[in-house]
C-alpha cells in the first residue's frame, strides 16, 4: 500500500475539527519515534506504540541526566530511591 500517513492524519483531523466531531484519531503501527512525532504534528490525538519505541523516545542524554539528578535528590531527602517511604517522611 502506498499511503501517505501524514496526509491522511492531517485530512482526518481537518474534517474532525470542521465538523466539531467527538471522533479521536488513534495513530498506530510505528517503526520509529520520528513517525510518532509526525503523527502528533499532523493532528493525531493519541498513539499506541511498542515499548521499544517508547524507550527510545526517552533515551536522551538530557532526560537521563534529569532522572539521575532526581533520583539523587530523592535519595538525599528520603534515604532510598524507592517510593516505599513512610507517609510521615513526605513533605
Amino acid at each position: 500500500m502506498n499511503i501517505d500517513a501524514k496526509e491522511v492524519i492531517t485530512e482526518l483531523r481537518r474534517v474532525i475539527d470542521r465538523d466539531n466531531s467527538k471522533t479521536k484519531i488513534l495513530a498506530a503501527s510505528f517503526k520509529n519515534v520520528g513517525q510518532v512525532n509526525a503523527a502528533y504534528e499532523c493532528g493525531a490525538h493519541a498513539a499506541t506504540m511498542g515499548v521499544d519505541i517508547l524507550d527510545s523516545a526517552f533515551d536522551m542524554p538530557s532526560i537521563n541526566k534529569d532522572v539521575a539528578d532526581f533520583s539523587s535528590d530523592w535519595q538525599s531527602v528520603y534515604g532510598t530511591t524507592s517510593l516505599d517511604v513512610q507517609p510521615e517522611l513526605l513533605v
